[in-house]
């Protein structure tokens, strides 16, 4: 293992500063462009959803109950954050949203710099994000990435009972990171592990079953960026055929039968199962994040909504790959940026792009399973670049 020189973490620190600077001043150039050509980009809409909801629970409404929050409750911590400074400051909501998404990502970048590892884990964290940046600082996901970052470090440094700790408070942020429970369980910390995943798939369950969560995620159809969704809406251009979009919640889904969903979730599924099975029983637990990326992944392939910025969860696995993998990551967050720039789910051209993006996520992960052997045999992807 090597240690970080102590200009290092300073040095990504500055760096990561000056990238939310340009990609906030390039989703402005964006916004311009696209408004200018009367269509205007989505990239930065996600906080004013965020502020409309807080509004309505500072007027007292009860989340979940009285309002609609298609948001989880480690999620929302930041969205009161930021009403909270934007009333007391009267500075517009999305401005300090994307102030604080910055903070956040700054802290996550600085967080793997500080680790003792066989690579710059804090350049490669800043570089694999870059891409999708401009889209990030308006979502939540860079606070969800931070969570699970955190949970993964405590992992690295052997401290399993708050790794587990931190995976509930990740899980309540997204339900993904109830993947990181392998690590308490596989080194033994079952009863941590196992009471982990209780209070975290409860309180998941009594959140999704209240009316304000469920009309948030109303929907019908498939999501138009998923697998199968986007095969279908390729083949309805190519063969001339009504569309079949439905815009639900600032998102368009296609109009398809039951089977392509359940389709969708078994290529997903696929690898989830392919990624948790190694982690769960004898894969190197030094190594572990390899399998669990790939159930990340399955994760972010199976489900009927696939946004853009859900790429971005990968990158704290992503960064244990080796460079092949991590430049066809790249690709994917270049691609899936443009898909944002002229958002236009009705055009043949805009599903085409992500049909091609989508022909890369699926490539990266057979990529990463070829890597991810279900024995302890040692792993082939950048074996000599995994933690010591």
């Amino acid at each position: 293992m090597t240690r970080p020189s102590p200009s290092g973490p300073l040095i990504v620190v500055l760096s990561a500063l000056c990238a939310c600077i340009v990609a906030v001043a390039v989703s402005l150039v964006i916004i311009n462009v696209t408004e200018s050509h009367g269509d205007q980009s989505p990239i930065a809409g996600d906080p004013g959803i965020y502020e409309d909801r807080m509004d309505e629970i500072f007027d007292g409404a009860v989340p979940y109950v009285d309002t609609t929050l298609e948001h989880l409750p480690a999620s929302v911590v930041p969205m009161v954050v930021v009403a909270m400074a934007a009333r007391a400051s009267g500075i517009n909501y999305t401005f300090l949203w994307a102030v604080a998404m910055t903070i956040v990502f700054v802290t996550t970048a600085w967080l793997w710099s500080s680790q003792s590892l066989p690579f710059a884990a804090g350049i490669r964290f800043l570089v694999l994000s870059l891409p999708l940046l401009p889209l990030a600082l308006y979502r939540v996901e860079p606070w969800v990435v931070l969570l699970a970052s955190v949970s993964i470090v405590l992992a690295l440094h052997k401290r399993w009972s708050g790794s587990a700790a931190m995976t509930v408070v990740a899980t309540l942020a997204k339900g993904w990171p109830l993947v990181l429970l392998a690590y308490p369980w596989r080194a033994g910390r079952k009863v941590a592990a196992g009471v982990a995943a209780v209070v975290s798939l409860g309180v998941l369950g009594l959140v999704s079953m209240t009316p304000g969560f469920q009309d948030g995620r109303a929907f019908t159809g498939i999501h138009s960026e998923t697998i199968v969704g986007n095969l279908v809406l390729v083949g309805r251009h190519l063969t001339g055929s009504a569309t079949g979009i439905d815009m639900t919640a600032g998102a368009a889904y296609v109009d398809v039968a039951s089977i392509a969903v359940l389709l969708n979730l078994a290529i997903g599924g696929w690898f989830l199962v392919r990624g948790a099975v190694p982690a769960m029983r004898s894969y190197p637990i030094e190594h572990l994040v390899v399998p669990l990326g790939l159930a990340v992944m399955g994760i972010v392939l199976a489900g009927p909504l696939l946004s853009t910025q859900f790429i971005i969860w990968l990158v704290p696995f992503v960064m244990f790959l080796d460079r092949p993998n991590r430049l066809l990551f790249i690709g994917i967050g270049l691609v899936s940026m443009t898909s944002i720039i002229w958002w236009d789910p009705s055009s043949a051209v805009w599903a085409a792009t992500i049909l091609v993006r989508n022909v890369m996520l699926i490539a990266l992960a057979v990529l990463w399973y070829r890597g991810t052997p279900l024995s302890n045999r040692k792993p082939s992807l950048a074996s000599s670049e995994h933690v010591a």
